[in-house]
């Protein structure tokens, strides 16, 4: 089959609703702004403020657009996020935890006619495995909600993931049809994609604190969305203890 043709519709047992003839778009309608690193342990992972917002929306017609406001028109579709460089051009979704990067060990050989011991390199007997930079629930079901206008519409929202490193990353946003694919190799057929704008990932002494929440995530949270609401923003201690030195 050529690149130009596209693949033929098989029926998956997840559901016979289709949607290969449509055409979908993500919006970001909450770019992430800042985050501290939650480094390699469990116990204080922070989330990424504020929670990405996505809304989708399906093409009328060529130049016109309008957003799906019934989640059953998109029951088997999610939304996955990725962890990507600044520019958007490098997976960053991978990382090994420093402290178990195995440190290479030298065996002494027998002194040589020169005089010179030589040394040898032993490998290590298991290569270190690879941990996942951003954690927390990268996935996100479709939710019908209602906007800070009070209009309908479908949004996938991410109030709980998290990067282990410092620097300055984007995400990638990835809506995946799960009804629509290869059911002999368990494939699933990406729909559309889009990114965030780049966001910091701070140190814990350098985090700035956590913001005010926005009004969107406040809407959200009012209609039982999982969403940590803040009243004012969160300067960390470090942060205020800066400032206080400097005054």
């Amino acid at each position: 089959m050529s690149n130009d043709e596209p693949p033929e519709t098989i029926s998956t047992p997840l559901g016979e609703k289709k949607h290969s003839d449509r055409v979908y778009r993500l919006v970001i309608v909450q770019h992430p702004d800042r985050v501290r690193s939650a480094g390699f342990g469990q116990k204080d992972r922070r989330p990424v403020d504020p929670p990405p917002i996505l809304q989708v929306s399906r093409q009328v017609s060529e130049n016109h657009w309008e957003p799906v406001v019934d989640a059953t028109d998109i029951l088997f579709m999610v939304v996955q996020c990725d962890l990507y460089s600044e520019d958007g051009m490098t997976s960053c979704s991978l990382v090994y935890n420093p402290s178990r990067l195995p440190e290479a060990l030298h065996a002494a050989g027998s002194s040589s006619s020169s005089g010179y011991s030589s040394v040898m390199t032993v490998r290590p007997l298991h290569e270190p495995t690879p941990l996942r930079n951003l954690t927390g629930s990268s996935i996100a079901n479709a939710c019908q909600l209602l906007d800070t206008d009070n209009k309908p519409g479908v949004f996938f929202i991410f109030p709980d993931i998290s990067v282990r490193t410092e620097g300055r990353f984007t995400l990638n946003f990835a809506l995946i049809d799960l009804s629509d694919g290869e059911p002999s190799t368990m494939s699933t057929r990406i729909k559309c994609q889009v990114r965030s704008n780049p966001f910091t990932v701070y140190s814990p002494k350098h985090f700035p604190g956590m913001r005010e929440s926005t009004p969107l995530s406040i809407a959200f949270a009012k209609q039982g969305i999982k969403i940590a609401v803040r009243k004012g923003s969160r300067l960390s201690r470090n942060v205020i203890e800066h400032y206080s030195a400097s005054s």
